[in-house]
């Protein structure tokens, strides 16, 4: 009986362990095939990773679930769902096999600062890439060149996206150096979600553009679309488009036209929005003087440009929501901790005092020394608990340096001032627009200068206009509000959107 019951354990065991290594392998199977179809059809690649998603979760080891959450949020930034992007980040984080592995980590990092890269968070971007940076040497073996080229790359984007373009190409010189080192049987050998050498020299044709350097411009443009072409890429538009941008300033416009149709055709297969690249084919109409499609392509880029404005205030606020609950969850997780701690203190000095009690009755005086003692400790404890609650509400007024974060993009005049204006003050539109409905974006955007208490002088500076341009706007405004002379318009303002 016994015999026959050890035999049944056996093959429950052979059995079981057989269906494990079964999962396994299909897990590892749809990894795969979610990195064959990216860059070539990412619902196809979505599709995978979320099927190895399903069943990492039910019976895949630490390190698969890493890899499966990874590539589910690579392809949740692609369809630009950046919500859910961050659940899958902070899901592969919390994996054992990512705090064991460096490599996983810095993986995670530079999974991190492309999801800051696509909301305009540079900052941040660039703190992760710097972090990833650090744990991996180049010269340890071709992968690990590989990602440093990469991280590279992402820098000097990050320096060509803020106009330091010296930087930018320290950084890309290096990047494109140490992939160049690899030898491109091996190159092609890794997964296709890390091979970026085609973007490499992208990010270098862009550096060119920028400078108007059209000749050296185009060389890497021809490398980066031999290369992504070789790599049997199929999202192409960042390439066609960077044709695009040579043709118009080599002043050929019906090629920078062709090219700029190209990539929008082209992001439209991927289900994305062109606003940037219809605005260039409508200069380049302008260009040549055809004002019926210039005004059709200015009217299509418009629209596109109010929906992706809509989807990036929806975004910017949900990251900001997720930052900040993430830092408040890690100091909940401190906050429980030192609970946990006091509660030990409390109980083990409760045990503490009861035996004092019953074996020291005679020596009263020393209980209730003891018994002090354990008061002040408690006080003590229940003091640092106070002061632990302190921090957390510090941190969460860190939000509002936020508002130092607009007063350097107005500094940059940059471009994404408006947007994060209005998701920090999203009252503020609507209260300028009771008092007066004809008011513009470029006087909105003049008041919440004056608002944040911009003197006259400084929003001349920042914005590159004369002075007396800006005491003129400021007059029209005060004419608009029916503000009187004697009025200071700041603190008018302030009121206003207070009350």
């Amino acid at each position: 009986m016994s015999s026959r019951y050890l035999t049944l354990i056996l093959l429950f065991h052979i059995f079981y362990f057989s269906a494990v290594n079964k999962i396994n392998t299909q897990i590892d199977l749809l990894i795969k095939l979610s990195d064959k179809y990216h860059y070539i059809d990412n619902s196809k690649s979505y599709i995978y990773a979320q099927k190895a998603c399903i069943l990492a979760d039910k019976n895949g080891t630490s390190r698969q679930k890493a890899e499966a959450y990874y590539y589910m949020a690579r392809n949740l930034i692609f369809v630009s769902k950046y919500n859910e992007c961050y659940l899958f980040i902070k899901k592969g984080m919390r994996e054992q096999a990512v705090k064991n592995d460096k490599f996983l980590l810095a993986l995670y990092k530079e999974l991190k600062s492309i999801y800051y890269s696509r909301l305009y968070m540079f900052s941040q971007e660039m703190k992760e890439n710097t972090e990833a940076l650090k744990l991996i040497n180049p010269n340890k073996n071709a992968e690990s060149k590989l990602f440093v080229s990469r991280i590279y790359m992402w820098m000097a984007d990050y320096y060509t996206e803020t106009n330091k373009y010296d930087s930018a190409q320290i950084y890309i010189s290096k990047s494109i150096k140490l992939v160049e080192e690899i030898p491109d049987t091996q190159y092609l050998s890794f997964n296709r979600i890390f091979r970026r050498k085609a973007y490499a020299y992208f990010y270098q044709s862009q550096i060119f553009i920028k400078k108007n350097n059209t000749k050296s411009a185009l060389i890497f443009i021809d490398k980066a679309y031999n290369q992504a072409v070789s790599e049997q890429h199929l999202y192409l538009y960042s390439i066609l488009e960077a044709y695009g941008d040579y043709y118009f300033l080599s002043e050929e416009y019906q090629n920078a036209i062709n090219y700029y149709q190209k990539a929008v055709h082209n992001k439209k297969a991927f289900f994305r929005t062109s606003a940037d690249i219809n605005l260039k084919i409508s200069r380049c109409y302008k260009a040549v003087n055809d004002d019926v499609n210039e005004k059709i392509y200015l009217k299509i880029s418009s629209e596109q440009r109010r929906y992706d404005e809509k989807m990036s205030r929806i975004n910017i606020t949900q990251v900001t929501e997720n930052i900040l609950q993430g830092e408040i969850e890690k100091n909940q997780d401190d906050r429980d901790k030192n609970i946990r701690i006091l509660l030990i203190t409390i109980f083990s000095s409760i045990i503490f005092l009861i035996f004092i009690f019953y074996r020291l009755t005679k020596i009263k005086r020393k209980q209730n020394e003891i018994i002090e003692n354990n008061r002040s400790l408690l006080r003590k404890n229940t003091k640092d608990l106070i002061e632990k609650d302190t921090k957390i509400d510090i941190l969460q007024q860190k939000l509002n340096d936020s508002i130092s974060e607009l007063i350097h993009m107005i500094k940059n005049n940059s471009p994404h001032f408006w947007i994060n204006f209005q998701v920090i003050f999203p009252d503020f539109t609507g209260k300028m627009l009771r008092i007066n409905l004809n008011l513009k974006t470029s006087e909105l955007t003049l008041s919440a200068y004056i608002f944040l208490g911009l003197t006259t002088k400084e929003i001349a500076q920042y914005t590159f206009k004369s002075i007396k341009t800006i005491e003129n706007n400021r007059y029209n405004l005060r004419k608009k509000f029916n503000i009187t002379p004697e009025k200071d318009l700041h603190i008018w303002i302030k009121e206003h959107i207070k009350n």
